[in-house]
């Protein structure tokens, strides 16, 4: 019993030493940098404030939209976030986005890192539509004049699995039975008129 409690005092103590250790960390500081970055630009982005977001994105930045369109540079976020989200002729109403990161940053070297993880976005269209949209995201960010910024972010889409094409293949088979519907009723009246001209022709 005496041993145990010993062999406890001692891992306590060893704990307590290692939290006031002057050793480094083994987690970079650059993780806690990435994570406040991440936390400010999309609460820029959530709040709908452009200049905001662009104080924490690279003038040079690419990015690869939900729909495969790309903005390169500020001035191309804007007019397509302009298109699609402002004005009487914009796509979306509305937009809810839920952004989760799967793990540690990749760093490369201490101005360079990679990140990735899901996208969960609601999009209440024009129409009225709604679209729940699960997306794979990747971001790279780079370190200029001792800031984190973004300098690339990619979206994906599974092409084969997603409400966009599931509204289409509706729309599809609305069209085709509606296409169904007139050629019925062409049909019907081509028929009427074929009996109604039948008995003239038989006399003459």
């Amino acid at each position: 019993m005496k041993n145990k409690a010993f062999r406890t005092v001692l891992l306590f103590a060893a704990m307590a030493a290692s939290a006031y250790s002057d050793e480094p960390s083994t987690m970079s500081p650059a993780h806690d940098e990435l994570r406040k970055l991440k936390t400010d630009l999309f609460d820029a982005y959530q709040a709908r404030d452009l200049d905001k977001v662009f104080e924490y994105v690279h003038e040079d930045v690419v990015v690869t939209w939900h729909n495969a369109e790309r903005s390169v540079g500020h001035e191309q976020i804007r007019d397509y976030y302009n298109r699609m989200m402002v004005g009487e002729d914009r796509v979306v109403r509305n937009a809810k986005n839920n952004m989760k990161v799967s793990e540690l940053s990749y760093l490369y070297g201490d101005d360079a890192a990679i990140a990735y993880g899901t996208l969960d976005d609601e999009f209440e269209l024009m129409n009225g539509d709604i679209l729940n949209i699960h997306s794979n995201w990747t971001a790279t960010c780079v370190k200029k004049d001792g800031r984190w910024l973004l300098a690339s972010l990619h979206i994906s889409v599974d092409m084969f699995d997603n409400p966009v094409l599931d509204t289409a293949a509706s729309w599809l088979v609305k069209a085709a039975a509606i296409s169904g519907i007139i050629a019925l009723i062409v049909g019907l009246f081509i028929g009427r008129s074929f009996r109604k001209r039948s008995p003239a022709t038989e006399a003459s």
